[in-house]
């Protein structure tokens, strides 16, 4: 998100307000999102319910474990991608920057990861055989992960709310609890709703 702020006037690009450049930033990954989302859904449509039904159940109980873990004091460590994009994408213009990286984001798979319910993503728009759901569900994540800029945008317009929200997060770990919570609420009430 400090690129919205430092890509401005870098090896001659045109100086982009931070306004652009955010709407850029949460557009781009929102994007992404519905078309990995979409890919998915049509790709899980052609699986058989029969087997579709299973693979929910399973992957049920394995989000409520990792959830759970994590909401005792034991996380399971992330199976990830541990790197950042390049900073030199900066140096590339406010809206390379803004769309390039905020995409990778709305993709999530390419980049460091924070929380086990992005696991949750990819199999939940496949699972759920519907390109619609599918686009609704990577739609919405991507949108989660790009949104942020709009509170860094808010912070930097002097929004005091937007300060002491991320501070909140940030110390005491409350994004990951509400990660913790929401996995395993998801993937109880899943659990629940296929079974019944």
């Amino acid at each position: 998100m400090y690129g919205i702020a430092l890509s401005d006037g870098r090896r001659g690009h045109y100086n982009a307000t931070p306004h652009l450049k955010a709407l850029a930033y949460v557009l781009s990954p929102t994007g992404v999102g519905l078309v990995v989302g979409t890919l998915l859904g049509v790709a899980g449509s052609l699986m058989p319910l029969t087997l579709r039904t299973p693979a929910i159940m399973i992957a049920s109980v394995a989000g409520t474990v990792l959830g759970a873990s994590g909401l005792v004091g034991h996380p399971v460590p992330l199976v990830q991608i541990d790197r950042e994009t390049p900073a030199s994408w900066v140096d590339r213009g406010p809206y390379f920057w803004a769309v390039t990286m905020a995409g990778l984001l709305g993709w999530g798979a390419s980049t460091r990861l924070g929380f086990w319910l992005w696991y949750v993503i990819p199999p939940a728009s496949i699972l759920c055989g519907s390109w619609t759901a599918g686009a609704l569900i990577y739609g919405t994540y991507g949108l989660a992960r790009g949104g942020w800029v709009l509170i860094y945008l808010a912070r930097s317009t002097g929004a005091k709310g937007s300060v002491d929200a991320i501070s909140t997060l940030a110390r005491y770990g409350v994004a990951r609890n509400i990660a913790y919570w929401t996995l395993t609420l998801f993937s109880v009430l899943t659990f629940v709703a296929v079974g019944v």
